[in-house]
């Protein structure tokens, strides 16, 4: 699994395209800060959070993991992996990881905002910054996860990317109709699915909340899980 995540992250490097996500990431992140933040000596960070987690992972991530099992699938690729000595789990473990630090890589933009912010506050509030960026990483996680999954799915990278916002786009609006629900079944099937909510309504606010961290991992491991069956049916199909 280790030298897999290695492998997938040296592979986001060798192409443009782990730079350019990065780079965006940074720069949009960046640019509300200034706008936001330091235009109005604004201390509290809640709001960039929210702003990155609301479009750039809804949007970059997809980016990130649409070439991890949809480009091998289509090159054939996949068939030197699947006849290795290397199980299921160790192959799709290694690729999240692989793009989970990436990912990393890309909030870690949010230390700097916090070192800027903390010289203008008389009050350090590091409590709340830890909570968010275990936040971040909770639902990064949980949508690489899925996002991984649609990948899985198809030999289509741009198709992998394009459903994988739209499902990304689903959840998120989600959150605004779980509480509109009336049938138990349907509020708990959309509750299922409400991740940005439970960001947004905990972690985001500088809360710690452990039913939902827990959901997070179980999210995270149950689309992994399913991914895993997909490859696994693919190597004895």
């Amino acid at each position: 699994m280790i030298e897999i995540c290695k492998k997938e992250y040296k592979q986001f490097f060798v192409s443009p395209r782990g730079y350019v996500i990065v780079a965006i990431y940074f720069f949009i992140s960046s640019l509300y800060f200034c706008t936001v933040n330091l235009s109005n000596v604004l201390v509290e960070l809640s709001y960039d959070f929210a702003f990155q987690s609301n479009w750039l992972l809804m949007f970059l991530l997809p980016m990130l993991t649409m070439r991890l099992l949809a480009e091998e699938k289509k090159t054939k690729t996949d068939q030197l992996l699947l006849t290795s000595p290397v199980s299921v789990n160790d192959i799709v473990y290694g690729k999240f990881f692989g793009a989970l630090i990436v990912y990393l890589i890309c909030i870690s933009c949010n230390a700097l905002f916090f070192a800027i912010v903390s010289t203008h506050s008389a009050v350090f509030l590091w409590r709340e910054f830890v909570c968010r960026m275990l936040g971040m990483i909770l639902l990064g996680s949980a949508i690489i996860s899925i996002d991984m999954f649609i990948s899985a799915l198809t030999e289509s990278q741009l198709l992998a990317a394009f459903v994988a916002m739209g499902v990304n786009i689903l959840m998120l609006i989600t959150r605004s109709y779980v509480a509109t629900i009336t049938s138990p079944v349907l509020q708990f099937l959309a509750g299922l699915l409400s991740v940005f909510g439970r960001f947004y309504d905990t972690f985001a606010m500088g809360v710690f909340n452990i039913p939902n961290a827990v959901y997070y991992v179980s999210f995270t491991v149950f689309f992994l899980f399913i991914t895993a069956q997909i490859i696994e049916k693919r190597r004895w199909g």
